[in-house]
């Protein structure tokens, strides 16, 4: 009994020495914490790394001078309805890019598997500028309408006449890019299976969502910089005065294309009217859209393509220019 009672104290002294040990090794792992990610300030870059674009908006692409189609063609005499001035309040957005470059990824194929691919992708910033022309209500004075008259006589567009119908002023409007980057590739070639020869084959590329290859571009570009990719930009609202970096990615671009255009769309809700060429009365209305002319010398290997090769503007073609599309 005297034995029993001694192991039984011993086991009672043992569990009060230990214990406290214990509790504080079990909550150890709950109280450690996780090591503290590096910290990188924004990259401070050198003049003339990014190329900023003008958004030449005049009056010829905010006003459309066109007559109304369902009244005109029922009747001559409404006049009215000929040559009628529609008038929109147009914003647009400032952008600015880096050169086109390309990252050698390995990424999840098809089949789930990694596999290593070009991503081409373009860095750029849009900032909301504030500066909306608005359309004012005003009467044309005496001499404008002169001005108007003799301009039309000759067959000239009257819009000179109309110029103090518009005026820019500052809006704390907030705006939001929704961004549609389209490569169209001009001369890539494709072996033909049928003839055995190769062939031009003219393809259109789609800004794609690849989170990872933004990741990856983001620690390589600015690891300190948020840059968002179209998904996240369509959902972000651009206040006056904002500035905002993001990245339109592509991948599977046929290594052989020698010159191709980025087409950018949602920069502006400028459009222009085209009447139909057999109908007058009837026609569409065209978005005015930035595009982006590159030359780069064709490669067959894809993952050989390099950044440098990549060069703005080819014989007899502008760097970029303002479409309606």
């Amino acid at each position: 009994m005297r034995k029993i009672f001694c192991v039984w104290m011993v086991a009672c002294v043992a569990l009060i020495i230990t214990g406290p040990l214990f509790a504080q090794k079990a909550q150890a792992p709950a109280a450690r914490k996780a090591p503290a990610r590096p910290v990188y300030p924004p990259r401070v870059l050198a003049p003339h790394v990014f190329t900023p674009i003008n958004p030449y908006l005049d009056m010829l692409n905010i006003t459309n001078i066109h007559d109304i189609g369902s009244v005109a063609e029922k009747d001559s005499s409404y006049t009215w309805a000929r040559d009628v001035s529609f008038r929109s309040k147009v914003w647009y957005l400032n952008i600015e890019f880096k050169p086109l470059r390309v990252i050698i990824l390995d990424l999840p194929g098809r089949d789930g598997k990694l596999q290593r691919m070009p991503v081409w992708y373009l860095i750029y910033k849009v900032r909301n500028p504030g500066d909306v022309f608005t359309p004012v209500a005003k009467s044309l004075d005496a001499q404008a309408i002169t001005l108007r008259k003799v301009l039309t006589d000759v067959g000239n567009h009257p819009l000179l006449a109309e110029r103090h119908y518009y005026e820019i002023t500052s809006s704390e409007e907030n705006l939001r890019f929704i961004p549609i980057f389209e490569l169209v590739t001009l001369d890539a070639k494709q072996l033909d299976p049928a003839t055995k020869k190769e062939k031009v084959v003219n393809r259109r590329y789609i800004d794609r969502f690849m989170p990872l290859a933004v990741s990856a571009i983001c620690r390589k570009e600015d690891p300190g910089r948020k840059i968002l990719d179209s998904v996240q930009m369509s959902n972000r609202v651009i206040r006056p005065g904002e500035e905002v970096w993001g990245v339109a990615v592509w991948s599977g671009v046929n290594p052989t294309v020698d010159h191709f255009s980025i087409y950018v769309s949602g920069l502006t809700n400028a459009r222009k009217w085209f009447p139909d060429e057999n109908d007058p009365t009837k026609g569409v209305y065209k978005n005015k859209t930035l595009k982006l002319n590159y030359w780069h010398p064709g490669d067959e290997s894809p993952v050989s393509q390099r950044s440098d090769a990549f060069k703005m503007g080819y014989s007899g073609v502008l760097d970029y220019e303002w479409i309606f599309r």
